[in-house]
């Protein structure tokens, strides 16, 4: 039983925000040169769930997957300069590019192979097992 029950949304919530302050405090510290603020709060998170001091699922978690943290993202990219990605990306960004395409047509091909197989087990007629020791294993040890 965690020190903080998954129904409190706000001593959670003041947790989820204490971690993204402690991110942003970290930021601006001479240790951020070496290891940045993200991975501070993360090991944090972590540290806090594996202990027992917040729950492992509560419904606060899961309002800041899905509202808080697309919102950051769209406000990340507002800052982003879409131009000097362009010109100092070099090599990078069309790797990038490729990669992001090959992991899509990977996506849906295995989705479409997934679903054909499932298809074709329906159509196909049971078959019959053999319940016998020597059936069960290994080629190696069955006799010639």
């Amino acid at each position: 039983m965690p020190l903080i029950p998954a129904d409190h949304v706000g001593a959670l919530g003041a947790v989820i925000f204490a971690l993204a302050w402690l991110g942003f405090w970290i930021d601006r510290q001479p240790i951020a040169s070496r290891i940045p603020g993200v991975p501070w709060v993360i090991g944090a998170g972590l540290l806090l769930s594996n202990t027992g001091v917040i729950p492992t699922e509560s419904p606060a978690f899961g309002f800041v997957g899905q509202y808080l943290l697309p919102l950051g993202v769209a406000l990340l990219l507002f800052k982003a300069n879409l131009r000097a990605i362009f010109t100092q990306g070099g090599w990078v960004l069309p790797a990038f590019l490729m990669a992001s395409v090959g992991l899509c047509v990977g996506a849906i091909g295995g989705s479409i192979c997934s679903i054909s197989a499932r298809r074709a087990q329906r159509s196909r007629a049971p078959m019959p097992v053999r319940s016998s020791v020597a059936s069960s294993t290994s080629w190696r040890f069955r006799r010639p």
